[in-house]
């Protein structure tokens, strides 16, 4: 005879066999795969990456990995977005998954992007390599849309890795015409922080990231206006440090705090330095940062969206043209970098892909900065990718005074601020920007650090330009007065500097540039 006991026990079991399994465990068990995919990469076939990223990739912790997912809703169909392209098919799937093997390094770096179809028919899993799990599901590799058909038959796999490689984290929108959920946000991708992996990045509070401050393609009034919104100060009769910072992210997901703390570290040490306030741009991101107010050392005034992109090319050319308007110039680069070692800008347009406006390429910095009229350039550069912006100075012969240090080599990524760091926390009082480039090689430990000197940087002076190796030492008194921030010329000096000068660029010129490049085929990195 079967008891009552018996009976509610058999309920109990036939009641939690039909229960859905639930979401974490679901997605600890795509997660699981995906990274075990991640690591069992054929090296020596390798279309995600490099080979010897690959090795790389084998190594890495699973709890250091950042998972970040996006699951489809219901009646809808995903599309997938790359600022350099887009995602193969993912319309039908149910999730999209990404492992991010390498979360300290600054992006532009190697990430590995799976879809999940919950109820995968009998046949291959994914056309690109994946695996069915016992549950049913299918765990995919995803690749970049044709990016092998834009090879030629015979290709060489670095070229492949090149092209195919996954730098960024993919925008995964619900294909319109459907909207996403209610009250949701355009891109389903968030980090999730499951059980075994790493800890998610901290973003930036949502509400600084949500909307485009100044947006140069929609706004028109006086304030957003492109050029006279970035108020460059030459002045009659006086020379003075300037610097200009690039900074914070392509989207929200782009936009860490790491990022904000980096331009804020260098932001407080020019200005201690004696860079005065209104001498030091920023451009971050999308304009927006609640920093409190009270802080004297913070740029709130001179704060730009990093899509001010026709603003920072103006500014810096309009300095680099006038004679005597700038003794020491600092520029420094914190943004996302794609692999040809442009900056990515922030996605002012809003659809994903990073347009000509949307990058700020290294031939087009080059442009900006030849044959400057500042006694020095001093050119920072913390961001992956990094050393093709050195490569390209020591190459070039119009940028005779223009001294160069990067975080990394030209294929290497930036990790962690090691670089900003460095910069950010020297007493520059006495220091030599050459001893300062060198040391970096025992003090960044991730990557290999590199620099470059024009034939005519001064072979010894400080981030200001005052002489550091003499003795004894100048004075604060001395400093202060000669050669911190901002300095009156003699007339006759300054009416000397600006025989034979090239007229500074106008603005036309910039926008003739804009148009031609945007009338070009479109470029892959």
């Amino acid at each position: 005879m079967v008891t009552l006991r018996a009976l509610l026990a058999l309920a109990h079991v036939l009641l939690t066999a039909a229960a859905p399994t639930p979401p974490e465990t679901e997605h600890r068990r795509w997660a699981d795969a995906a990274f075990e995919l991640t690591t069992a990469l054929n090296c020596s076939d390798a279309v995600v990456t490099s080979a010897a990223r690959c090795d790389r990739l084998k190594l890495i912790s699973r709890q250091r990995a950042a998972v970040y997912l996006a699951e489809r809703p219901a009646g809808t169909q995903l599309v997938s977005l790359l600022p350099d392209g887009e995602l193969t098919a993912v319309g039908d799937v149910d999730a999209v998954l990404v492992i991010d093997p390498f979360p300290d390094a600054s992006w532009g770096h190697l990430v590995t992007v799976f879809t999940v179809e919950r109820h995968h028919k009998a046949g291959k899993c994914g056309p690109f390599g994946g695996v069915r799990l016992e549950t049913g599901e299918c765990i995919s590799r995803a690749v970049k849309t044709r990016c092998l058909n834009k090879l030629e038959t015979q290709y060489h796999l670095d070229d492949v890795a090149v092209r195919c490689q996954l730098n960024f984290l993919p925008e995964v929108r619900v294909r319109p015409p459907a909207l996403p959920p209610s009250g949701g946000p355009a891109n389903l991708l968030t980090c999730r922080p499951l059980p075994g992996f790493g800890l998610c990045p901290r973003l930036r509070p949502l509400a600084e990231t949500s909307t485009l401050l100044c947006d140069p393609s929609s706004d028109n009034h006086h304030r957003c206006d492109t050029t006279h919104f970035v108020e460059t100060r030459c002045r009659l009769f006086e020379t003075c440090d300037q610097a200009v910072l690039l900074s914070g992210g392509w989207n929200r997901l782009h936009s860490d705090q790491r990022s904000r703390i980096n331009m804020l570290h260098m932001y407080r040490m020019l200005h201690h330095t004696g860079f005065h306030k209104h001498n030091i741009k920023v451009f971050f991101a999308n304009g927006h940062d609640n920093t409190d107010g009270s802080d004297e050392a913070y740029p709130r005034t001179y704060l730009h969206a990093s899509a001010m992109k026709l603003g920072l090319r103006y500014h810096l050319r309009k300095m680099c043209a006038e004679p005597h308007c700038v003794d020491s110039l600092v520029v420094y680069l914190n943004s996302p970098a794609a692999n040809d070692g442009s900056a990515l800008l922030w996605d002012a347009d809003g659809d994903g892909i990073a347009s000509h406006h949307e990058r700020y390429r290294v031939s087009e910095l080059l442009s900006d900065l030849e044959s400057c009229a500042a006694r020095q350039v001093l050119l920072l550069v913390d961001q992956s990718f990094s050393g093709r912006v050195v490569r390209a100075i020591a190459n070039s012969p119009n940028h005779a005074n223009v001294q160069v240090a990067s975080a990394g080599s030209a294929d290497e990524y930036s990790w962690g601020g090691e670089f900003t760091r460095v910069w950010s926390a020297t007493n520059h009082s006495r220091a030599c920007t050459s001893h300062i480039s060198k040391s970096l090689r025992s003090a960044v430990f991730r990557s290999h650090p590199e620099s470059a000197s024009g034939p005519e940087v001064p072979p010894a002076l400080t981030l200001f330009g005052a002489p550091c190796d003499i003795t004894p030492a100048l004075t604060a008194a001395e400093l202060n007065k000669s050669y911190r921030g901002c300095q009156n010329l003699p007339i006759t000096v300054w009416f000397r500097g600006r025989v034979g000068r090239p007229a500074a660029a106008s603005l036309e010129q910039l926008v003739q540039e804009a148009a031609t490049r945007r009338s070009r085929p479109p470029e892959h990195p």
